[in-house]
């Protein structure tokens, strides 16, 4: 059921014009929606270029369908941040999961934290010990998460240039450099993305439209340029 209904999630975004079907999904989840990250990430591979799992529960089960024996699937970056009670209740089960992803050569970065087993979550109920959110941690998972997103972002940007600098045509090339210029653009690299972008608006391949977006986005390069 997770399988069928990443595929139809997935698959509605991409008929959504806001959507841009070049760019790659991130995925996360948190408790039982770890497992729902890595089915995800391992079904529709092609779409999905990172995923991040937070005191995910299940991902390592003696069944044949664990999620981690889904890592040779997975093209994408993974992050899984382990609360310390899971990890306490099956200590073997991070060097599963980072043995399958090694052997499968999929980038994955797994952590135990301190906190217990819900700490990302600001509403989550105290036990009787108190709090189980963690301010600090949760804040650090968030950057960890952030971070996964943007250092997708940066390989992207490295299969462009590796893709131009095998001769790509005119009209293929500056299609791929807008790419470019859009990745860093959402990197707030606007050193970066304004001299692409105004290249691309004096394309003779790109559409009218494609164009004009190409000077609003230089325009708002240069504005955050010279508040900096």
């Amino acid at each position: 059921a997770a399988e069928r209904d990443a595929t139809a999630f997935i698959a509605w975004l991409d008929t959504q014009r806001q959507v841009d079907k070049t760019k790659k999904i991130g995925t996360q989840g948190y408790c039982m929606g770890g497992p729902l990250v890595v089915k995800t990430a391992a079904t529709v591979p092609n779409r999905v270029g990172a995923g991040a799992s937070f005191h995910g529960g299940g991902l390592v089960t003696d069944m044949p369908t664990s999620p981690h024996l889904l890592a040779s699937k997975i093209k994408a970056r993974m992050y899984f941040g382990v609360a310390s009670n899971d990890d306490k209740n099956q200590p073997d089960a991070k060097d599963v999961l980072r043995d399958a992803f090694k052997t499968s050569h999929v980038q994955a970065e797994i952590k135990v934290y301190t906190s217990l087993h819900g700490w990302c979550v600001p509403d989550m109920p105290a036990d009787a010990n108190g709090p189980i959110y963690n301010k600090p941690e949760a804040e650090e998972a968030w950057t960890k998460l952030r971070a996964l997103y943007k250092s997708n972002a940066a390989n992207i940007v490295e299969e462009i240039d590796a893709y131009l600098a095998q001769g790509a045509e005119e009209q293929k090339r500056d299609l791929v450099l807008l790419m470019k210029a859009e990745v860093l653009f959402k990197k707030n690299d606007f050193a970066g993305a304004a001299p692409i972008y105004e290249a691309c608006a004096r394309s003779r391949q790109l559409t009218g439209q494609q164009k004009a977006e190409a000077l609003a986005k230089l325009a708002w390069c240069y504005q955050q340029l010279r508040d900096l």
